[in-house]
């Protein structure tokens, strides 16, 4: 996926703390459509408008990220079925 237009023009030394659905999609290298689903279905922030605009601060979806992350985390070690064979035991190996 190719850099925004913004990106190209003006090299940036820094992340901006703003982002458009252009940026977002950039930022987690994925595409609009995808940002606005996510949005949809509550695993990206809804954005703020600033006047005309409408902007994510990227700090607030880092945190909304790195909370689904820790929410995913504690349900996947519950449904693994590696960690509950772990939890029981290993099963006594078959003479062969």
């Amino acid at each position: 996926m190719p850099a925004p237009a913004s990106s190209s023009k003006n090299p940036r030394l820094y992340p901006p703390d703003f982002v458009d659905a252009d940026e977002l999609a950039y930022r987690l290298s994925c595409s609009k459509s995808t940002v606005s689903s996510y949005v949809a279905r509550g695993l990206l922030p809804k954005p703020m408008r600033i006047g005309d605009l409408v902007r994510w601060r990227w700090s607030t979806v880092d945190k909304f990220i790195g909370a689904l992350e820790t929410e995913a985390d504690s349900h996947a070690d519950a449904d693994d079925p590696y960690l509950k064979g772990v939890q029981r035991g290993a099963p006594a190996e078959a003479s062969h």
